[in-house]
């Protein structure tokens, strides 16, 4: 090799060593670890999470999320505004008591538009409205929403709450009181207590009659998105790429609901009772496709919904703090999504017999 011939080969050594070590520098970084913490035991209604997560929606924006069972939506509100996770599944009215509370937290987008409590009676107890709750016993856990907004409720559809006598009745036992009748009427979600009472009658041999909350003036905005305020100011971008995996998720979840069932049940083999997480999660699906959110996009928020929101648990909780409802929520970092098709079949499926 004489000396041209060297020269010239080191020349290509010196560019092949150049290339390598700008593409070692430029590689793709690692996903970013972010703890997106649920409301409550992963359930039925959870499912509609696990999309983006198994598809790799988040993995396509740089994310790696986990996703953690929560323990109630004040816990999760309280996580979030410390920066013990960075992501909360929470309800809106929660979330409101803790920003009067001095928390900095702030409401992404809807996933439950539609508000989800109901209060159940059986029907041989001839309870059909709330009318007819005069004179009869409401058995909840008192400190918990449902038993909070209760008085207020009455109050909406012109009823005197000293006529309906409410006593303390733990979550856990508040459907087998009602079954045993210990109480008249007691309060469960659509999209998770309710499906166990729909279940316990459908065994018995009985009927339950459910009485949406939503449809008798209760109609205020429950769970959805939440992050702090130091997140939303530190990272935007990052707020952003979690907010379009997350409703290109819920989507998918939407218009493939059997699979994203297959999803959690393969990830939680501790869900044991899967008829029941099946109707949770069809009444979930109920509660996130509003008109609302199927002409104006997934987790569409309105302003008047907000401020009734905000008015009727600050008037259920005699809070005074004057906070604004826009300064519970924005919408500037939720994506435009809007379904292709509803899943009509899965949403008209009885679970329970009748139910």
């Amino acid at each position: 090799m004489n000396t041209r011939q060297l020269h010239a080969a080191l020349g290509f050594a010196i560019i092949a060593a150049l290339f390598l070590a700008t593409g070692a520098n430029t590689a793709a970084p690692a996903p970013r670890k972010i703890v997106f913490l649920m409301d409550w035991i992963i359930g039925g209604k959870h499912a509609m999470f696990y999309p983006a997560i198994e598809k790799g929606y988040y993995q396509e924006e740089g994310l790696d999320v986990e996703l953690r069972r929560g323990t109630g939506s004040d816990e999760t509100v309280q996580a979030i505004d410390q920066g013990n996770a960075d992501f909360g599944f929470a309800d809106a009215g929660v979330l409101a008591l803790k920003v009067a509370q001095g928390a900095k937290v702030k409401y992404l987008g809807v996933v439950f538009d539609n508000q989800p409590l109901q209060f159940l009676a059986l029907k041989q107890s001839g309870i059909e409205a709330p009318k007819d709750f005069v004179g009869k016993t409401y058995g909840t856990a008192l400190a918990s929403m449902s038993g909070a907004l209760f008085p207020g409720f009455l109050r909406l559809n012109n009823i005197d709450p000293a006529k309906v006598k409410m006593i303390n009745v733990e979550i856990a036992s508040t459907i087998p009181a009602l079954f045993s009748q210990q109480i008249d009427v007691t309060a469960g979600y659509s999209n998770s207590g309710t499906a166990i009472a729909w279940a316990t009658a459908a065994k018995e041999g009985r009927d339950v009659v459910t009485i949406p909350a939503g449809q008798y003036g209760l109609d205020i905005y429950s769970n959805g998105i939440i992050v702090s305020d130091r997140l939303l100011d530190s990272d935007p971008e990052m707020v952003t790429k979690f907010m379009r995996a997350t409703y290109r998720g819920l989507k998918y979840a939407v218009e493939h609901p059997s699979e994203s069932l297959d999803m959690v049940f393969k990830l939680h083999p501790e869900i044991r009772t899967k008829d029941i997480a099946t109707a949770q999660f069809r009444e979930a699906l109920k509660d996130f496709l509003t008109a609302d959110a199927v002409e104006n996009g997934l987790g569409h928020m309105n302003a008047s919904k907000w401020q009734r929101t905000r008015d009727i648990i600050f008037e259920a909780y005699k809070v005074t703090e004057g906070i604004k409802a826009e300064e519970l929520y924005t919408s500037k970092f939720l994506p435009v999504v809007k379904v292709e098709h509803t899943p009509k079949e899965f949403l008209e499926t009885k679970v329970f017999g009748k139910y």
